[in-house]
């Protein structure tokens, strides 16, 4: 087996909601080596870095309140899928206009 698999992400909506430190909320699509899932949810918030005046975004996976009212999420995908979905959801809402800034 390869240690190597191909990864692609495709974002199917976005919704601005712009709440509190949550930008947008999207729906992507991932396909790896051939098998396809959609992942509803994701989630676009803003945030600072300590020292750093500039506003930043990062993309964090879909939550669901847990029976002791804390906040968890729903799924963690490996950092390489991470990586991929992180960066097409990104690009997809700073090109259509979502981002915390536009």
């Amino acid at each position: 087996m390869d240690d190597v698999a191909v990864v692609n992400c495709t974002v199917l909506s976005a919704r601005s909601v712009r709440r509190g430190r949550l930008v947008a909320v999207v729906s992507v699509e991932i396909e790896i080596e051939g098998v396809v899932f959609v992942l509803d949810g994701v989630r676009v918030f803003r945030f600072r870095v300590k020292g750093d005046r500039r506003e930043m975004q990062g993309v964090g996976p879909p939550c669901y309140r847990d029976p002791d009212g804390s906040w968890r999420e729903a799924v963690r995908p490996p950092p390489e899928v991470e990586k991929v979905l992180g960066d097409e959801v990104l690009r997809y809402v700073k090109t259509h206009g979502l981002s915390a800034g536009g």
